[in-house]
This record gives C-alpha cells, sequence and structure tokens, in this order.
C-alpha cells in the first residue's frame, strides 16, 4: 500500500448540531476504528473548530488502544485559531501538541489558505471521512473536490 492507500483525511461543518453531538461522537470513532481495520494508519485534521477538532480527539483517543496511528494536522494558517474563544483556543493547542505532525500551509490568513488546506488534504488521502448537512461552503468544496479525485467518501451525517 502506498502512504496515500493508507491516509484518510477529514472534512465537516465548523457548527455542529447540539442534539446531534453524542451520537456523532459514537459514528465517528466507529468510522475511525474501521478505517484502522482496513489498513489506514494517518488521518488528517484541518484543525477547524467543530467536526474537524472532534475528529482529531477522536484519532488522539484512538491512538490509546492502536498506537500505530497517527495524526497529521494540516493547517490553512498559522494564525487560524487566533480570534476564537479562549476554551477552544486551548483545545486547538492541546490537540497540536498531542499530533504527530503538523503542516501548516501559510504563516498568515490568505483568502485562499483554506481551500489550499483542503486540496492539500484530499490529494494525500484515499478516504474522506465527513460530517455535511449540505452541500456548501468549506465542505461542500472539499467534498466535491475529494469525488473529483475518485476518493471513497463516508458521510456520517448520512450513517445510520
Amino acid at each position: 500500500m502506498t502512504e496515500r492507500e493508507r491516509t484518510c483525511c477529514f472534512t465537516g461543518h465548523r457548527e455542529l448540531p447540539p442534539e446531534a453531538l453524542p451520537r456523532l461522537r459514537e459514528k465517528l470513532r466507529a468510522a475511525v476504528r474501521k478505517a484502522a481495520a482496513q489498513g489506514y494508519t494517518c488521518f488528517i485534521s484541518g484543525g477547524a473548530l467543530g467536526f474537524d477538532l472532534l475528529a482529531a480527539e477522536t484519532v488522539l483517543d484512538e491512538k490509546k488502544q492502536q498506537p500505530a496511528l497517527r495524526l497529521l494536522m494540516a493547517l490553512p494558517c498559522a494564525n487560524q485559531a487566533d480570534h476564537w474563544p479562549a476554551a477552544e483556543r486551548k483545545r486547538y493547542q492541546e490537540i497540536l501538541n498531542a499530533c504527530d505532525e503538523q503542516m501548516c500551509l501559510s504563516p498568515v490568513y490568505t483568502p485562499w489558505c483554506m481551500l489550499a488546506r483542503d486540496r492539500w488534504m484530499v490529494d494525500r488521502s484515499a478516504l474522506c471521512i465527513c460530517f455535511m448537512l449540505r452541500m456548501e461552503g468549506g465542505t461542500g468544496y472539499t467534498i466535491k473536490y475529494a469525488a473529483q479525485q475518485e476518493l471513497e467518501i463516508v458521510n456520517l451525517a448520512m450513517e445510520k
């Protein structure tokens, strides 16, 4: 297997319905475990609020049972979290401190850095686990691009 064939990226909405979080956590854990059982060892999170951070935390938690798993944080810019609430900045920093690798695409925010990060993740992956309720914004863009690149796409919003 090539590195790409062993790599999975995540994408999803920044705002997650609070009532859906307990079930989403379960589905995300099951999807990561299934991917690992299929040979995926590298997981890439874009580090955005919402689904990205939840996915990163799930991989870090799974690493406790499966130390071969790796979490790569693909950051659109070095100052991504500068304007986030303090609790979310702390959570983000804890994830960055615990991840295996970080890739930062721009030293500062630019109009293109988020889309560049999304393409970077897809271009290195064979599987995309997402939470997409509507085909719009960055999540919609990433899923369209992932489909064009022929990634397997697992949308947890559609899973029972």
